[in-house]
């Protein structure tokens, strides 16, 4: 398996066609809100040239990102909710049928769009899709390109009871391509890819890239505070998908263990999602009400602000915390507090842009945060490392987008 190296050298991909494939919302949340990879890929695509279409199970294609005629969605609702529910049997039920009805569909549309096609690529992003890429990219003679987000399965457990539980994404990660690109978030991708076998012909390990912040919004720092109401607080900002393995909660717990010595400290949660009434509930058990705020799902450019508004970045999942959230924060100057799991130490260097926690020593968390607030060399030395690291290291989307229009671009005929 070639793991390809970074090239950002720009190519003319000239009149060339891309068929996405998705069981993902092209944001992680809603339009325009939470995570943007898919969307900016969509996008980079569409800035070199390229005929989109996609086929989506997730749904929130925006209107004018592809033509009318070149979308085609499909959704089901009912055994959304039924896969939600708390019964496992019917869980799982639902979920194989649910697979089977989005696949019927990748093939039936895909097949209708690939009749005829030149100069085609498939392009399964996540899980769901890669059994129907890879038929028809078998029937048609085209190539086709697998992407995945990261994983949480690096080291899921080897009996039979965890591989027919998760056998669509061991599968799917088993599945060779002609290009399978695997996002380096920390979470052990390409040990993934090795573990469970795959042979594709080429592999990119690539982080995601990073939306830049212009510099002139760095200067309206106390404006966004004061719009914000965070002009008298000491400010911790999480920015998260409110789901559970993302562990939000220890941020609180946190926040509420300092609270008494520290009562112009404050935690704001930018994000949305299922765990959320939970969250507010442990919240009023705490007593902490006041000291915790939930903006909810934001516009993107209003996670930037609140990104240059607050004063610390935490982050406590227990996989990797090398995410967008976490990049865009260090681009902001803003230290991190957050656990040395995954590949998150590759990234943050403990006591040189941020604090870097043993997942044993979770009690130490309140204690860090009451370091950073009291000692201000502390504070501004991480704040520069935070910086200084995101900006030697990090691309922008635009240019991770670039290299990866290249890569693709050379598989098609």
């Amino acid at each position: 398996m070639e793991v390809a190296k970074i090239d950002k050298e720009l190519v003319d991909t000239g009149a060339k066609n891309i068929l996405f494939i998705t069981n993902l919302h092209l944001w992680s949340l809603d339009k325009g809100k939470g995570g943007a990879a898919f969307y900016n890929t969509v996008l980079g695509y569409k800035r070199h040239g390229w005929n989109i279409w996609i086929v989506s199970t997730g749904g929130g294609i925006p209107d004018g990102l592809v033509d009318v005629d070149r979308k085609f969605e499909e959704v089901y609702p009912r055994l959304d909710r039924l896969w939600r529910n708390k019964n496992r049997m019917v869980s799982i039920l639902a979920r194989f049928f649910r697979l089977l009805l989005i696949n019927l569909f990748y093939l039936r549309k895909g097949s209708q769009i690939l009749r005829g096609s030149k100069r085609m690529i498939i392009y399964a992003y996540e899980v769901d899709s890669v059994y129907s890429a890879k038929k028809l990219s078998k029937w048609f003679k085209v190539p086709f390109v697998t992407r995945f987000q990261g994983t949480k399965h690096a080291d899921t457990s080897d009996s039979w009871i965890s591989k027919i539980r998760k056998a669509p994404h061991l599968t799917a990660m088993a599945t060779a391509s002609d290009l399978c690109i695997m996002t380096n978030d920390g979470t052990k991708g390409l040990r993934a890819l090795e573990r469970f076998g795959n042979r594709s012909r080429k592999v990119l390990f690539w982080r995601n890239g990073v939306s830049k912040v212009a510099q002139e919004m760095f200067s309206d720092r106390e404006k966004f505070r004061r719009e914000f109401g965070f002009s008298d607080f000491f400010v911790f900002l999480c920015v998260s998908r409110l789901v559970n393995w993302k562990r939000v909660e220890r941020s609180i717990v946190a926040l509420a263990r300092i609270s008494e010595d520290f009562p112009r400290s404050k935690l704001v949660i930018v994000g949305d999602g299922e765990a959320k009434v939970e969250l507010v509930e442990l919240v009023r058990e705490l007593g902490i009400e006041n000291r915790v705020e939930f903006v909810g799902a934001v516009a993107q450019d209003q996670v930037s602000k609140y990104m240059i508004a607050a004063d610390v970045f935490l982050s406590f999942y227990d996989l990797s915390n090398v995410g967008n959230p976490l990049m865009e924060a260090m681009m902001c100057g803003k230290p991190i507090l957050t656990l040395d799991v995954g590949d998150t130490g590759e990234l943050i260097v403990n006591g040189k842009n941020g604090i870097l926690l043993s997942p044993d020593k979770l009690d130490d968390i309140p204690i860090y945060m009451a370091n950073i607030i009291r000692d201000t060399q502390l504070f501004e030395r991480l704040s520069k490392g935070a910086f200084e690291s995101a900006r030697t290291e990090f691309w922008s989307w635009e240019e991770r987008i670039d290299a990866e229009v290249k890569e693709v671009g050379s598989l098609v005929i």
